[in-house]
């Protein structure tokens, strides 16, 4: 396994919703959800990560939904982008929750995939450029990422390539 992002997007309600798998992976654990968001979500992310880490926080939260009984959804998502050292060394918390409320449906993921000021200003490019709704897949491996139609999805994942961006 490698450390890994890969928002796959499924057509729906566009240009305003947009359904997404997102899967992400750290080289010892993988989890995916899939959920729906409004469509300028992504290029917002990609805007802020591309600033990376240049805030008073230097952090970034991408949040949707809640875990809290009182106020959550179907289901939460929490990515936070944080500087560990001023040399470039990143982290991103990756929180998904389903919210059902007990086994064998709650399902969870908690973990930290470990990334570089350069990545992630590059992810957040790629987000931005996956925004426009051209593409269907993001692959982002902690350093460099590219999009894909379905098509081209399939031949990189059976090795024969693709097209970088």
């Amino acid at each position: 396994m490698k450390t890994l992002i890969k928002l796959t997007r499924y057509p729906y309600e566009e240009p305003y919703h947009v359904q997404l798998l997102l899967e992400a992976a750290n080289g010892m654990q993988h989890a995916s959800i899939e959920y729906y968001t409004n469509a300028q979500d992504l290029p917002e992310l990609g805007a802020a990560l591309v600033q990376f880490p240049f805030s008073d926080s230097r952090e970034h939260i991408y949040e949707i939904g809640s875990e809290d009984p009182g106020t959550r959804c179907a289901y939460h998502i929490r990515l936070r982008f944080f500087l560990i050292r001023p040399t470039g060394a990143c982290g991103i918390e990756v929180r998904f929750n389903n919210n059902r409320p007990e086994a064998p449906y709650r399902e969870t993921a908690d973990f930290t995939i470990q990334a570089e000021v350069a990545g992630i200003n590059r992810l957040g490019q790629l987000l931005k450029d996956f925004g426009r709704l051209e593409y269907r897949v993001l692959e982002w491996d902690g350093i460099d990422g590219q999009l894909l139609q379905p098509e081209e999805a399939e031949q990189v994942s059976g090795g024969n390539g693709g097209q970088r961006r």
